[in-house]
């Protein structure tokens, strides 16, 4: 039934230009490895930050690796707060916002980076996976947020529902999302800035980077910690 409103939802939308199905049963899952770290530097202002020993790496699954002709995904640095995953669905079923973090993380990066490299500024720091970014399409940056989830859930870092898995698929490839990755605006592409990464960097060197903790009122001030998790 789930499935069967999805498609007659769907089918409203082709015209649109977003059509694409993902389902708990219908995805195989990949391989997650490496740390996800995203750090507050502002007000509204969260850093992925790739540069640890073990950055997060998501090796695709068998579906993607065949159309792409590339093994991995490596998210490079960039701003992010879920931005790419509508805001409902980040918190859909009571589940906390970064439970599916490395999802969010990987389709917020094929989005930073698609909209980088219209506007032809691509990392210069970044070019092999700026180079896989090139060949994803909007369904396939879907796809790869699906293939993570189902990922999570298989390995048991979330738990198993496949009707989340199921409606948070069909959200990140809806007419919003698909007006989102046409998008010719020049804030689109957003890189870190040089005072933001070095003041992380500053934190990093001194050994001073300390984590937000949920639920209180912080009198630390930025950079700090809030997400940090090893895959």
């Amino acid at each position: 039934m789930v499935r069967l409103r999805m498609i007659f939802a769907c089918l409203l939308t082709l015209t649109l230009g977003a059509c694409a199905v993902f389902t708990y049963d219908g995805t195989l899952p990949g391989r997650l490895k490496g740390q996800l770290l995203v750090i507050w530097v502002g007000e509204d202002r969260f850093v992925y930050w790739p540069t640890t020993k073990d950055p997060l790496t998501f090796t695709l699954g068998p579906a993607l690796q065949s159309k792409l002709g590339i093994t991995t995904i490596r998210p490079g640095l960039m701003y992010t707060d879920g931005g790419s995953i509508p805001r409902a669905l980040r918190a859909f079923d009571g589940f906390s916002p970064w439970g599916y973090g490395p999802a969010y993380i990987m389709h917020d990066w094929i989005f930073a980076a698609h909209h980088c490299l219209i506007q032809g500024r691509p990392d210069p720091n970044e070019p092999v996976e700026y180079d896989k970014v090139r060949r994803f399409t909007f369904d396939d940056s879907a796809e790869l947020l699906a293939e993570v989830m189902k990922t999570l859930m298989v390995d048991q870092k979330v738990r198993t529902k496949p009707e989340v898995f199921n409606a948070i698929s069909f959200g990140v490839d809806s007419v919003v999302a698909k007006n989102l990755w046409d998008s010719a605006d020049p804030k689109s592409c957003d890189p870190v800035t040089d005072e933001d990464r070095r003041a992380i960097e500053a934190a990093l060197a001194k050994g001073n980077l300390r984590s937000f903790v949920a639920g209180q009122r912080s009198t630390k001030r930025p950079p700090l910690i809030v997400y940090s998790q090893p895959y």
